[in-house]
C-alpha cells in the first residue's frame, strides 16, 4: 500500500493498525495537503446493512466542525473496503503521552477540558462517538487537542448497537449498556471520558480482568475503587467528578456532556486561578442541575457550591421540620411519591457530599445529608445500602435492618440480581448471621473467581466476628497473591485488615509492618497513624499510643477515632479526668446509637474507678435515655453492684435481665459482658472456679475496645497465685 496512489492520494507511510482497520498518512494530490486514511478492516463490517450504516454515520460525522475533533474529508470506497478520509493531525495519542510521562494536573484538567469541548459539539449535533480511550485522542506538542474516529460514531436515535458492534469499543472504556447491548445515548461518552479520566489521574484503569469476559463483567456488576484510594493526592473535587461520571446507571450520571465540562472548568478555576471568563455560556454556578455541587478542602472540612449550599440550605431551614421523616422497621423510610428529575439530581448531590463527609471522619453532618437524600428520592439503592452499612459498624442493628430491607424490595423490583444478592449479603452481616454471610461470599466467589476483594471480606469476618484470625490472614494472602500490582486498589484496607488479624493473633511486629505498609498507601491520611496507635494500645506502649493520636489532634475537625483512642489511652494510663474529656469529644463527633452508648460507658467505668457514684448513676442515664433497654447499661450497673455497692442480690437481677435482653432481635456481642459480670459476682461470692472460667470466656470474647477484660482477668489470677496464667494471659 506504501507508494501507491489510490484516488487522488499518495501514500506515504502507515501510522497505525488495530482492531477496526489500519491507518496511513497520505497526500491529498489534488489539493496538496496531508491527510490520513482509515481502512476499515472486514471484521468490522459485516453485511450490507452496516456498511451502508457506517457510510451514513462517518457522513453524518463529516458535518462536525470544531477545533477539538479531527475532521473527516470524505468517506470511500476501493475493492470493496471503506476508507475514511480524515485530516492529518500532528502529535501524540493520549495513550502514548500517558506512557511517556504523566501528565501534571493541570495538562490534564485542560486536555480533559478539550475533549467535553469536542464531544458536547458531537452531541448538541446527535451524533455519540462510543470509542472514547487513549488511542483516539491526538494532544499536539502545545497541548491542543483533537478527538478521531467519529467516522465509527452513532448518530442519536438510530437503532440498538448490536452486540457485534458494541464489541468495537476498547473493552475497559466501555459503558456497562454498551456491554449489555442496550441503547446507548450520550451518557455513555461520559462514561468512557470518566474512564479515561481514572486513568489519566490515577495511572491505571478503574476496571480490569485478566480475560476479557471478566473485564466485562466487573464494569456491569462490580464497583470500581475510589480514585482517592489510589492516589490520595488526587483534589477530592475531582474525585467526585469522577465518581458521578462512573455511576453505573446512566440515569446516575452527569446529564451532559456540557455539565462535566462545566465542572471541570470551575474545578481548573478554583485549583489553579484561571480566570472566571473561561467557564462557558452555560457556566457552572449558573446550571441548576449539576452534580458536581461540593468542594472538600481537606479530609476533614466542607466548602460547597452554591448548588449545594442552596439544597442545604433550604433543608436546614424548612426540611427539617417538614420533610424528615424518621427511618423505622414498621414504616416505609420516604415518601411514596416518584421524584421527578431534578429531585433525583438533587438527592444524588446530598448522597454523595454525605457520603464524602462520613469518611472524611464527619459523622454528624454526612449520615443527615445521606438520610435527606433518601427522604427526596425514596428508591436510592445506593443510599439505602449505604445506611444498612454504616448503622451497623455504628451498632445501631435495627435501624441497618431497616434500611437493607427496603434496598432488597427495590433490587428485587428492578430485576437486578447482583444487587439482590449484594443485599442478601448485608443483612447475614447486619443480623450477625455470620455463617451465612461467609457461606454467601464464598458461593459468589466461586462463581466469579474474578471478583477477588471477596476475600477481603470474608477475611474481615473471620478475624472481627469468628475469631479466627489465621484463617483471616490466609484470606488476605490470597487475595495479595492474586493482585500483586493492586489493580483493584484495595491494598490499604487489606494492609489495614491484615495488620489488625496479626495483632489479634499475638504477631505484634508482623502488625506493625502491616499498618506501615498501609500508611505508605496513604501518605498523610489519619486512618494508618491510627490503627498503628491502636497497635501501641493494644501492646501496653501508652506512651506511643498516646504520642501518635495526640499527633492528630492538630487537624481542624479530628475524627471521632482519635478522640476514642486517646480516651482509652488516658483511662489505661490512670489519667481519668482528661480520659472523660476525650470521650466527651468523641460522643460530640458521633451520630450511631451504638457508638454513643460506647462512648457513655467508658465514661462510666471511669467514674466507677474514681468511685463517683453520682456521676456514674448520671452517666448510665444518659445511656438509658438513648435506649431504655441497653445491655450495655444492664452490665456496667452490675458490675458497679459487684464492687463500689456491693450488693450481690442487685447484681444478680441485673445479670438476670442482661441475659434476658440478649434473647431480644438486634442484641448482639453481649456474651463477654455476660460472662464479666458472671465471674464478678461468682468472685464475690468466693468461688474462685468459676469466676476464672467466666472472666477467661469474657476476655476471649471482649469487643476489641474493651480489651481490659484481659487485663482484669491477668489481675485475678495473680491475686489467686496463679502468676505463669497471668503472664500467658
Amino acid at each position: 500500500m506504501i507508494g501507491e496512489t489510490v484516488y487522488h492520494y499518495r501514500v506515504l507511510d502507515k501510522i497505525g493498525e488495530g482492531g477496526m482497520g489500519v491507518v496511513y498518512r497520505a497526500e491529498d494530490i489534488n489539493l496538496r495537503r496531508i491527510v490520513a486514511l482509515k481502512f476499515l478492516s472486514p471484521s468490522s463490517v459485516i453485511g450490507g446493512s452496516t456498511r451502508e450504516r457506517i457510510m451514513k454515520e462517518a457522513r453524518a460525522a463529516a458535518s462536525l466542525d470544531h477545533q477539538n475533533i479531527c475532521a473527516i474529508h470524505e468517506v470511500e470506497e476501493l475493492d470493496d473496503k471503506l476508507f475514511i478520509v480524515m485530516a492529518y493531525c500532528k502529535g501524540r495519542t493520549l495513550g502514548r503521552l500517558l506512557s511517556d510521562e504523566k501528565p501534571g494536573l493541570e495538562q490534564s484538567l485542560d486536555i480533559l477540558i478539550q475533549i467535553t469541548d469536542g464531544l458536547g459539539a458531537a452531541h448538541d449535533a446527535g451524533i455519540i462517538h462510543r470509542d472514547i480511550k487513549p488511542a483516539n485522542v491526538i494532544v499536539s506538542d502545545k497541548g491542543n487537542v483533537k478527538i478521531m474516529d467519529f467516522g465509527l460514531a452513532k448518530q442519536s436515535g438510530a437503532e440498538t448497537m448490536s452486540m457485534t458492534m458494541a464489541g468495537a469499543g476498547t473493552l475497559a472504556y466501555m459503558s456497562p449498556e454498551q456491554v449489555r447491548g442496550d441503547h446507548v445515548d450520550p451518557r455513555s461518552d461520559i462514561w468512557s471520558l470518566g474512564v479515561l479520566m481514572y486513568q489519566m489521574l490515577t495511572g491505571q484503569k478503574p476496571f480490569v480482568g485478566d480475560y476479557d469476559a471478566s473485564v466485562l463483567y466487573n464494569i456491569v456488576n462490580v464497583p470500581h475503587a475510589p480514585a482517592v484510594d489510589i492516589d490520595p493526592d488526587i483534589p477530592p473535587e475531582i474525585a467526585a467528578i469522577i465518581e458521578r461520571a462512573l455511576e453505573k446507571s446512566p440515569s446516575d450520571r452527569y446529564v451532559s456532556m456540557e455539565t462535566l465540562r462545566d465542572d471541570l472548568v470551575q474545578v481548573r478555576n478554583y485549583l489553579f486561578g484561571k480566570p472566571e471568563t473561561d467557564i462557558s455560556r452555560k457556566g457552572f454556578l449558573s446550571s441548576s442541575k449539576h452534580f458536581f455541587g461540593w468542594k472538600i478542602t481537606s479530609l476533614l472540612a466542607l466548602t460547597v457550591s452554591v448548588a449545594l449550599i442552596f439544597v442545604i440550605i433550604r433543608y436546614l431551614l424548612i426540611g427539617k421540620d417538614t420533610q424528615r421523616v424518621e427511618s423505622t422497621t414498621e414504616e416505609p423510610i420516604g415518601t411514596t411519591e416518584s421524584p421527578d428529575s431534578e429531585a433525583i439530581i438533587e438527592a444524588q448531590v446530598l448522597f454523595s457530599s454525605g457520603t464524602a463527609l462520613y469518611h472524611s471522619g464527619n459523622q454528624t453532618r454526612g449520615i443527615p445529608l445521606i438520610e435527606h437524600a433518601l427522604e427526596i428520592n425514596p428508591e436510592h439503592f445506593e443510599a439505602l445500602k449505604t445506611l444498612a452499612v454504616f448503622y451497623d459498624w455504628g451498632g445501631d442493628f435495627e435501624r441497618a435492618a431497616g434500611y437493607i430491607a427496603q434496598a432488597k424490595i427495590i433490587a428485587e423490583k428492578n430485576g437486578n440480581t447482583a444487587d439482590y444478592i449484594i443485599c442478601t449479603i448485608i443483612e447475614s452481616k447486619v443480623l450477625h448471621n455470620w455463617d451465612h454471610a461467609l457461606k454467601l461470599f464464598r458461593e459468589y466467589y466461586a462463581e466469579n473467581p474474578e471478583a477477588i476483594t471477596t476475600m477481603i471480606e470474608i477475611g474481615y469476618i473471620l478475624s472481627r466476628y469468628i475469631g479466627d484470625n489465621q484463617g483471616a490472614l490466609e484470606h488476605y494472602a490470597l487475595f495479595f497473591d492474586a493482585d500483586p500490582d493492586n489493580k483493584t486498589g484495595r491494598h490499604a484496607q487489606a494492609y489495614n485488615y491484615t495488620g489488625t488479624a496479626w495483632l489479634y493473633s499475638g504477631g505484634f511486629e508482623q502488625a506493625l509492618e502491616s499498618f506501615t505498609e498501609y500508611q505508605k498507601l496513604l501518605p498523610g491520611s489519619p486512618d494508618p497513624v491510627s490503627s498503628l496507635a491502636g497497635a501501641y494500645l493494644f501492646s501496653g506502649d501508652y506512651k506511643e499510643a498516646y504520642r501518635l493520636y495526640a499527633s492528630l489532634l492538630h487537624q481542624d475537625d479530628p475524627a471521632y477515632t482519635v478522640h476514642g483512642g486517646l480516651g482509652r489511652t488516658c483511662s489505661e494510663t490512670g489519667r481519668l479526668r482528661e480520659a472523660n474529656e476525650h470521650f466527651n469529644r468523641y460522643l460530640g463527633s458521633v451520630t450511631f446509637r451504638g457508638q454513643k452508648i460506647n462512648g457513655h460507658l467508658h465514661i462510666a467505668r471511669n467514674f466507677l474507678l474514681q468511685k463517683d457514684r453520682v456521676s456514674f448513676d448520671r452517666t448510665l442515664d444518659s445511656i438509658d435515655t438513648i435506649d431504655p433497654k441497653s445491655a450495655q447499661a444492664c452490665w456496667l450497673r452490675g458490675v458497679m453492684f459487684t464492687t463500689l455497692g456491693n450488693d450481690i442480690k442487685k447484681a444478680r437481677s441485673e445479670f438476670s435481665q442482661l441475659k434476658a435482653l440478649m434473647e431480644k432481635p438486634f442484641v448482639f456481642e453481649e456474651t463477654s459482658r455476660r460472662e464479666h459480670l458472671r465471674g464478678l459476682i461468682l468472685l464475690a461470692e468466693g468461688r474462685i472456679l468459676g469466676a476464672l472460667e467466666a472472666l477467661q470466656e469474657a476476655a476471649e470474647r471482649s469487643p476489641r475496645d474493651f480489651f481490659f477484660f484481659g487485663r482484669e482477668y491477668a489481675r485475678i489470677l495473680l491475686q489467686v497465685g496463679r502468676t505463669d496464667e497471668a503472664i500467658d494471659a
